[in-house]
């Protein structure tokens, strides 16, 4: 067995123990998916990000939940950049630095804002926006949700900008607070339709930044429900947007005691929907761990 470097930082969040925590791996080269997938499920967080070198892009991102590899994660990127730049592996300057990093969603842009010396914000650009189709009865999703038809906005939309999830809005925050879903059930909807996950929002918000209120659910990812969820926000922020423009900030995380906020901004011109997602970081331990 020999010892991998990894730390865990929470994203979209300037203060510890709140966000999303991500695992980070700054150095993977060598790691096979076993290995990988050994750590994520040991660090136990909804994501783990691992570095590696990269023929198309400045860097290569894969990620890691417990139950497997995914495409795509905005939490873990976020972590990720702040964790290259605070230990001085990114060249950096005072303004806002870009990178392209390679994902299994695409090669996508990242830009990391630093000022006065410190990583203020990591932003990244997602995938294209997908619109997929879905025909999901209004009546079973509430089920799922622990609700009733009536509490939900309107039928649900299925959204991709590098992982597929489900948008379900729900007419009031104390609803969407309420809402206690049939996991099983769940995890059975998203892995016949192709989903990552429901993601539940509502116009209804406890910070008076914050546009949008939302609660993430991915138990096909063994993820029952993710505290600050980048990649969903920005399809939300993509549904939301229509033909037009946008800048929302997206708040999620206070059902389970990590609350954090999600930067989404939309450009919709030039033919091709555009979508970014960022916020805040923190470091919160840095340690060895034994694989092979």
């Amino acid at each position: 067995m020999r010892s991998v470097e990894v730390l865990k930082v929470d994203a979209f969040t300037n203060r510890p123990y709140r966000g999303n925590p991500a695992g980070v791996v700054l150095d993977a080269e060598g790691l096979g998916e076993g290995e990988m997938l050994q750590l994520a499920r040991e660090l136990n967080t909804s994501e783990t990000a691992f570095v590696l070198p990269s023929r198309k892009a400045d860097l290569k991102l894969r990620f890691f939940a417990p139950g497997g590899e995914v495409p795509l994660c905005g939490h873990a990127t976020v972590a990720a950049f702040h964790a290259l730049a605070e230990e001085g592996l990114v060249p950096i300057r005072e303004c806002v630095n870009r990178f392209r990093q390679e994902t299994g969603a695409g090669v996508l842009g990242v830009e990391v804002t630093v000022m006065e010396g410190r990583v203020e914000k990591v932003s990244m650009e997602q995938g294209t926006p997908r619109f997929l189709s879905t025909e999901i009865d209004m009546g079973r999703m509430a089920r799922l949700l622990g609700t009733e038809t009536r509490h939900l906005a309107g039928p649900p939309c299925a959204v991709s900008t590098g992982l597929p999830v489900l948008l379900v809005g729900l007419r009031s925050l104390r609803k969407l607070s309420s809402l206690r879903p049939d996991m099983r059930g769940l995890k059975a909807l998203c892995e016949g339709e192709g989903l990552a996950g429901v993601h539940c929002f509502t116009a209804e918000t406890l910070s008076p930044e914050a546009r949008v209120h939302a609660r993430f659910f991915a138990p096909a990812l063994s993820i029952p429900e993710d505290p600050v969820t980048g990649t969903a926000n920005g399809a939300l922020g993509a549904c939301l947007a229509g033909d037009k423009d946008l800048e929302i900030v997206c708040e999620q995380g206070y059902s389970v005691g990590r609350p954090g906020l999600v930067f989404v901004e939309v450009r919709a011109g030039g033919g091709r929907m555009r979508v970014k997602v960022g916020g805040s970081a923190v470091t919160v331990l840095r340690g060895d761990m034994l694989v092979g």
